[in-house]
């Protein structure tokens, strides 16, 4: 290889491994400030988590499922084939499981096993889950049967057209997840179909769908910021439920609903809004229960914050999707289950030691996994391992309320050394929080995904 390539080479490589670095160094950075201590959930309530989305999915699943002949099996790592599901599990009373791309997780494999599952509705296309997947169904005795069309518009339009014919229909944003959650367990009740669609054209999928329906009812999802009022007005009788935010239709949502008494369960369901996989999964037991899925986030003040109370009060028994690292306790009924305080200014210092990245990923390319050493003086040190380099990022950190800042030294080898300082704008990019033991990534950053462990050992 001659000089002038193999420094190419190495400066691609090096920019690719700095954007890790720098990613795994601001979950760090936001992992030791909490809001409040941590405590445990309120009386009411029960979690369902496991150490992933998928062993969280699969918890979900046993909790609602002792046996199932059918079950969904939708991609993991991404929501938008994943997003029409609901009401197709609900349809076969069957539960949504997560996949990876090319393999089964473990924890997916064992709940198919478990519940003696005989048919698998694989959602999407082998652009998103291969054919590796289906072969290692088959090898399990399952049938395997895919719904999905060429984009995530026609694969929700696919979805539709599995749940007979309907005459009422939710449309949701296809470019954001959380809409479609706020929906998802009132279409699996209702076994209403959710169409995705993009903010300002109506794509022919969709379009031949409703064109070929007896729709008397269109619920479109959200403000014309996010479907415009020029596809408002291509749906029949249609009428917008929207708010401000992602929670303010969550909330809007809901309260629409429950004043048609749809919700005929003693329970609701917590999910986060922040990211899709928990409540995805969520959103075919939540149908079965007959609940509502509200969303709720770590904010000081939430909208949905007093639904739940409300809920609450009424003696309704509280379900959480995910772990304590995506919703800590003092998420849920934190107005009134807690005790008074300043508790933003409290925080929870992360213990001395090192973390490592839990994806596999790393593994399955032969690579040692990134780790995080956190030291006792107030530094810590960083490192990952790929192809003949070695990387080490270190710094030192301080706390200001829930923001932490920090000048970094970027060690390539003996050579080469950068020096950066992270901004309050590059640090708002990446957040992270402490479960109590491990490191739970909270915010997409570069390569490092919303669920992702750092595991200590």
């Amino acid at each position: 290889m001659e000089l002038g390539e193999k420094s190419m080479k190495k400066q691609k490589i090096t920019k690719r491994l700095v954007s890790i670095i720098l990613a795994l160094t601001f979950c760090v950075s936001i992992a030791i400030p909490v809001h409040g201590i941590i405590v445990a959930d309120p009386e009411n309530t029960s979690r369902l988590a496991g150490y992933d989305r998928y062993e969280t999915a699969a918890q979900i699943t046993k909790n609602g499922w002792q046996q199932s002949d059918d079950a969904i099996l939708a991609f993991g790592e991404n929501y938008p084939d994943a997003l029409a599901a609901a009401p197709l599990a609900a349809k076969y009373d069957a539960p949504i499981l997560l996949t990876k791309r090319d393999s089964l997780p473990d924890a997916t494999k064992q709940t198919l096993r478990d519940l003696s599952v005989k048919n698998v509705i694989v959602v999407g296309g082998t652009g998103v889950i291969t054919d590796a997947v289906d072969a290692e169904l088959l090898g399990m005795g399952i049938h395997v049967r895919r719904v999905f069309g060429y984009d995530r518009y026609e694969t929700a339009a696919a979805i539709a057209k599995e749940l007979g014919s309907p005459s009422e229909v939710f449309v949701v944003a296809g470019t954001d997840f959380p809409d479609a959650l706020s929906v998802a367990s009132i279409a699996g009740i209702k076994q209403i179909p959710i169409l995705l669609v993009p903010q300002n054209d109506l794509p022919d999928a969709v379009k031949n769908y409703v064109n070929s329906q007896s729709i008397s009812k269109s619920y479109i999802i959200g403000n014309s910021g996010v479907i415009s009022d020029q596809i408002f007005s291509q749906f029949p009788a249609a009428e917008r439920i929207s708010g401000g935010t992602k929670y303010q239709t969550n909330l809007a949502v809901n309260e629409k609903f429950v004043s048609e008494k749809i919700f005929a369960s003693s329970s609701i369901c917590l999910a986060t809004g922040e990211i899709f996989a928990d409540a995805l999964a969520g959103s075919a037991y939540a149908a079965k229960l007959s609940a509502p899925i509200v969303l709720i986030n770590n904010d000081a003040v939430n909208v949905t914050d007093g639904y739940v109370k409300d809920r609450a009060a009424e003696g309704k028994q509280l379900v959480i999707f995910g772990g304590t690292g995506i919703l800590p306790a003092q998420a849920i009924l934190k107005d009134s289950s807690f005790p008074p305080g300043n508790n933003a200014q409290q925080t929870v210092t992360v213990p001395p030691g090192k973390y490592v990245h839990a994806k596999d990923y790393y593994k399955e390319i032969g690579l040692t996994a990134p780790y995080i050493e956190i030291n006792n003086d107030g530094t810590f040190a960083r490192r990952v391992f790929s192809f003949d380099y070695a990387l080490t990022h270190m710094g030192t950190y301080t706390v200001s309320g829930d923001m932490l800042s920090f000048v970094v030294l970027t060690q390539f080898d003996s050579d080469d050394q950068i020096e950066t300082v992270l901004t309050d704008e590059q640090l708002r990019n990446f957040k992270c929080r402490f479960d109590g033991t491990n490191l739970v990534v909270m915010d997409r950053y570069g390569e490092i995904e919303p669920g992702d462990l750092f595991v200590r050992e």
